[in-house]
């Protein structure tokens, strides 16, 4: 979900001790890409720096000492982008050439908390939708688009159905 990824196979693995969260942390860097990645190129003409910065260095790092379950790995490697690594996502940044850095997010704080079983039930009269498109799309855009391309990809004029396009 979260729009930076970088794949980080390739990249240098190291275990540290994290300072602030006092646990021990996979860190894992690479160096610049390629083909010259900058910040600033993809923003916005009105936002974009006046002097473009090159990424030098990307870095990723997560827990190695926190246990997570099967299920919540799932959930955590599609909400940060990262399914290389288990463990519990704390930072992804890219060092700058002018020597700052860049984070999508940084953990500052984390505690071991008790959640009772019944906190992932699925809450009474859920309905588990079918498919993403399900969520995202309406039933009345659904027969909408259902009825654009029946028009669109009809063979020939002549056996169209009858039935208007959508406004």
């Amino acid at each position: 979900m979260l729009g930076s990824h970088t794949k980080f196979i390739r990249g240098t693995r190291s275990v540290v001790k994290d300072p602030i969260l006092k646990m021990d942390c996979l860190l894992v860097q690479t160096r610049g890409t390629p083909e010259k990645q900058y910040v600033g190129s993809d923003e916005p003409l009105l936002f974009r720096s006046v002097k473009k910065k090159e990424v030098v260095k990307n870095r990723y790092k997560c827990t190695t000492s926190v246990a997570v379950r099967s299920e919540a790995q799932r959930f955590l490697s599609g909400v940060y982008n990262q399914d290389e690594f288990s463990g519990v996502p704390l930072e992804l940044a890219r060092e700058l050439s002018d020597g700052s850095v860049d984070r999508s997010y940084f953990t500052t704080a984390a505690s071991n908390t008790k959640i009772r079983d019944d906190f992932f039930v699925y809450p009474k009269g859920f309905n588990k939708a079918p498919g993403m498109t399900d969520l995202l799309i309406t039933k009345k855009q659904e027969a909408n688009l259902k009825d654009y391309f029946d028009v669109l990809l009809a063979p020939d004029s002549t056996s169209t159905p009858n039935k208007k396009p959508p406004h």
